[in-house]
């Protein structure tokens, strides 16, 4: 991610090799476990059939895009027009969802039963029919959210500056849970009921860990990370395993216990 491009395992996540001719300044990644990738780097959502060897444009054209993620098939990105962007075959179309929101979407997230929500820096919107309708849920203060999920259970948790977390129910009430020592939170991801949410506090990688779907964090640290920049994503694999990348070229892998 970042400058640095991208990098692959095939391996759960212990060695990584770098993609030669991928795309620099990467702010998602798709691939279907084969050869099909799809990435949105430089503010542009571009496709990759061979593996990374060659990438070409899809059909959501332009500079101002974000927030690649994949859920229950779906792809879901955001744009600089406070929409959030679906497609269902893989990347390559895809169609642009109004949502209410006023201002720019940092984060969008989704479930297998095509919950969605979306976090601005004044607002959360929230949809439960594949984006046909929001509702959109003010915040108190303003802050960035830049890390939202979606669980499989329909309840939504998204994160931002000060180690805050907000929880949502399934009629999208908002609550608040806390990270300690404050760090700025950019992705949370998830494997049964465990969570993981990662950041920076004064740029060197923080990490936080909830065993009970959000309601307590507990900060966890690793070793040799002072400077070593943000931790921008999160991935949760199947065996419980999160492997985690930053903008300095660093990845942080965490096994189960």
């Amino acid at each position: 991610g970042a400058e640095g491009g991208l990098l692959r395992s095939d391996d759960g996540g212990r060695a990584f090799a770098q993609v030669a001719r991928s795309p620099r300044l990467i702010r998602g990644l798709w691939s279907d476990g084969e050869r099909r990738l799809v990435v949105c780097a430089g503010g542009e959502i571009v496709a990759s059939d061979d593996g990374g060897v060659t990438w070409a444009p899809t059909s959501c054209r332009g500079k101002h895009n974000d927030s690649l993620r994949e859920r229950g098939g779906m792809l879901l990105a955001t744009n600089i027009r406070s929409r959030v962007l679906i497609s269902s075959d893989g990347g390559r179309r895809w169609k642009s969802l109004e949502t209410g929101a006023r201002r720019y979407l940092y984060s969008v997230a989704g479930n297998r039963d095509g919950m969605l929500c979306a976090g601005s820096d004044e607002a959360v919107v929230v949809s439960k029919d594949r984006g046909a309708s929001w509702r959109v849920v003010p915040l108190e203060h303003r802050e960035y959210l830049r890390g939202a999920h979606v669980r499989e259970s329909g309840e939504i948790v998204l994160v931002g500056d000060g180690g805050k977390i907000h929880l949502g129910d399934r009629a999208a009430e908002l609550s608040a849970a806390h990270a300690e020592d404050g760090p700025s939170l950019y992705a949370v991801s998830e494997v049964e009921r465990a969570l993981v949410a990662v950041g920076h506090r004064d740029y060197s990688p923080a990490f936080a860990y909830s065993e009970d779907g959000g309601r307590n964090w507990r900060p966890e640290h690793a070793d040799d990370v002072v400077g070593a920049g943000r931790v921008l994503a999160v991935c949760g694999l199947p065996d419980g395993t999160f492997v985690a990348a930053g903008d300095r070229g660093g990845i942080w892998v965490r096994t189960p216990p």
